[in-house]
């Protein structure tokens, strides 16, 4: 079965990058994008809510897809399937994209029993909840910036679904940029 890993940049007071401010604090030296580009060859399918869906599919198409790590990931992004939690987008224009009908957590485990690689969630937003919510989501990446932004305080985050809930470590992986991915699996 597929594993839905939900991908978060994160700085190390625990600002989660949301896509109404800036992300300027998500830097990306050379090693972080190696690590990201192996990250984003491993899945095949990106699950997200309309907000995601708006700024993804405004600014993705419209990137140089060239021989470079970026450029590689956005014909990756672009290519890739994508589904979309909304009741009110009816036709998305993003290639590879439909819209998940009917109930949201029944829909991903359906897409979770296909064949195929693994599936992201980037972001922390009511879809994120809703899958944490049902256990749906099998890993956590916790992409840790080693910058402090001031803002955390995410008491409504994707975490508020497990309340007394612990996470297993189950891999690490330090940057010479001083980027650390971490790599967590809810405690059974």
């Amino acid at each position: 079965m597929r594993k839905i890993i939900l991908a978060l940049g994160i700085s190390i007071d625990g600002y989660i990058a949301r896509l109404d401010d800036t992300f300027d604090f998500l830097f990306m030296p050379k090693d972080f994008m190696h690590e990201f580009a192996a990250f984003n060859a491993s899945i095949d399918t990106i699950v997200m809510g309309r907000k995601t869906y708006d700024v993804f599919a405004t600014s993705w198409p419209t990137r140089p897809e060239d021989d470079t790590d970026m450029g590689r990931f956005t014909a990756r992004m672009n290519s890739m399937q994508k589904y979309v939690a909304s009741t009110t987008l009816k036709d998305p224009d993003w290639n590879n994209t439909q819209v998940l009908d009917g109930d949201l957590a029944d829909a991903v485990r359906e897409l979770k029993e296909r064949p195929g690689q693994n599936i992201v969630m980037y972001g922390a937003g009511p879809v994120a909840r809703e899958l944490v919510k049902h256990g749906l989501v099998d890993e956590f990446h916790l992409w840790v910036h080693p910058v402090v932004v001031g803002s955390a305080g995410e008491e409504d985050g994707p975490f508020a679904g497990y309340p007394n809930t612990t996470f297993e470590l189950i891999a690490t992986h330090p940057l010479d940029s001083g980027v650390v991915v971490l790599v967590y699996k809810p405690s059974v």
